[in-house]
C-alpha cells in the first residue's frame, strides 16, 4: 500500500478525525523536548491544540515556531500514526472565528456546554493558556506493507491537501 491508495487515504482520514493526542517535538536552549496533548485536525492543513502558556512546548514555539508532530492511533491491534512538520502559533484576537470553531468542536468532543461568545474571547487573551494552531507543511504515514513483509520501518509522504480535504465533520 502506497502513500496514495485510497485504503491509505481514508485510513489516515480517519485518524484525523477519531484521533485525538498528538505529540509535539520542540527545541529549546536545554534540548529536544516532546509533549503530548490532546488535538482537534480542521481543513488545509490545520491541527490545533491548548496548553497554559507557561508550558515548556509553548516557550520554545514562541521562540522557533518550526515542531514536528506525531497524530497516533493505538486503540487497534497495531499503532498507526502520521507523523508532521510544521510551525505552530497561538491565535489571537483577529482568529475569533477560528477560535470558536475550536472551542466548539473540543465542547463537542468531551461533551461540554457549547462556548459563549465570551468564552472565545476569554481563551484568546487569557494570561494563562492559549489556543495554537500547527499549520502542517509535511506528512508521512507509516508503510504498513514494508513492516509486515520486511520488518522494515519505512514512512511514505503523504500530500497535505488530499489528507486534510474532509478532516472536519
Amino acid at each position: 500500500m502506497d502513500a496514495t491508495t485510497p485504503g491509505a487515504l481514508e485510513r489516515r482520514r480517519t485518524l484525523l478525525r477519531t484521533g485525538c493526542h498528538l505529540v509535539l517535538a520542540t527545541t529549546d536552549d536545554s534540548g529536544p523536548w516532546a509533549a503530548t496533548l490532546a488535538y482537534v485536525a480542521g481543513t488545509e492543513g490545520r491541527v490545533y491544540f491548548r496548553s497554559p502558556l507557561a508550558a515548556r512546548h509553548v516557550v520554545a514555539v514562541n521562540r522557533d515556531p518550526h515542531v514536528a508532530v506525531v497524530l497516533y492511533d493505538d486503540s487497534g491491534s497495531r499503532v498507526d500514526s502520521l507523523q508532521c512538520a510544521g510551525t505552530a502559533r497561538r491565535l489571537e484576537d483577529k482568529n475569533s472565528n477560528e477560535a470558536d470553531w475550536l472551542l466548539t468542536r473540543i465542547a463537542a468532543r468531551d461533551g461540554l456546554v457549547r462556548p459563549s461568545p465570551q468564552d472565545v474571547a476569554d481563551w484568546l487573551v487569557h494570561p494563562l493558556r492559549g489556543l495554537f494552531r500547527i499549520n502542517v507543511t509535511e506528512a508521512y504515514v507509516q508503510d504498513f506493507t514494508s513492516w509486515d513483509t520486511e520488518r522494515i520501518d519505512r514512512r511514505l509522504a503523504v500530500p497535505v491537501a488530499e489528507l486534510f480535504s474532509d478532516s472536519v465533520t
